[in-house]
């Protein structure tokens, strides 16, 4: 609960944490090999999404004693 409330949008925290974990890593998405490196390629959209995510995970993360 804690963990929708402070990581995700208004629009997201209406799902269970099941369903959330669902969409987030069923997004499309294509591996490419890229100067010797494989490269997960995604669109812009969901690359801020999981960003946006993990920056306000950490930042709770780091308030919590």
């Amino acid at each position: 609960m804690l963990f929708k409330h402070s990581a995700l949008n208004t629009d997201w925290q209406r799902h269970k944490v099941a369903t959330i974990r669902w969409r987030l890593f069923h997004r499309p998405g294509k591996v490419v090999r890229h100067a010797g490196s494989w490269v997960l390629k995604v669109a812009a959209d969901t690359a801020d999404l999981f960003r946006r995510i993990r920056t306000r995970s950490f930042a709770q993360a780091m308030a919590s004693p």
